[in-house]
């Protein structure tokens, strides 16, 4: 598959330089997993950014007691992995394969790069970022408010 025809194919990437994105295609990998594959682990340390060219993937949030909350399916053209790219943090989900799968990867050095050799590509990136953080914060503050309903202390 051709990274460049396809990453210009997607909304994120829609408009930029010519420039810009074969910065971006020359900093990413490719990989292909089988079905099962885990890419992330929720509560380990990640740093990549995943952009799903084939396939599918389940994201999956687990509670305390293990228990699956709110399983997503992704498939091509899909991101996973944002947060990846922020220093020092853990994963909030669990990404496995449910088939083959082919993705695209930029690690957080080559995304560190990019603000100087791709500033769009960079600030786009930033933005979706920016976006997870926010729904990973609306997330928690409804867990939060629902614990404190149930008289659980905070």
């Amino acid at each position: 598959m051709e990274f460049r025809k396809f990453l210009s194919s997607l909304p994120a990437f829609d408009g930029l330089p010519a420039a810009e994105l074969d910065a971006l295609v020359q900093m990413m990998r490719s990989e292909a997993h089988s079905s099962g594959y885990t890419f992330i682990s929720q509560g380990a340390p990640i740093g990549t950014l995943y952009v799903l060219l084939e396939g599918s993937v389940q994201v999956t949030r687990h509670d305390n007691a293990g228990n699956a909350i709110d399983p997503q399916e992704l498939r091509s053209g899909e991101f996973f992995g944002l947060l990846g790219l922020v220093d020092d943090l853990q994963a909030t989900t669990t990404v496995t394969a449910t088939s083959p799968v082919a993705v695209a990867c930029v690690e957080r050095d080559a995304y560190r790069s990019l603000f100087s050799t791709a500033p769009s590509v960079a600030l786009r990136l930033d933005y979706m970022v920016a976006v997870q953080l926010a729904r990973e914060l609306q997330y928690r503050n409804r867990l939060l408010r629902a614990r404190m309903r149930q008289g659980h202390p905070a």
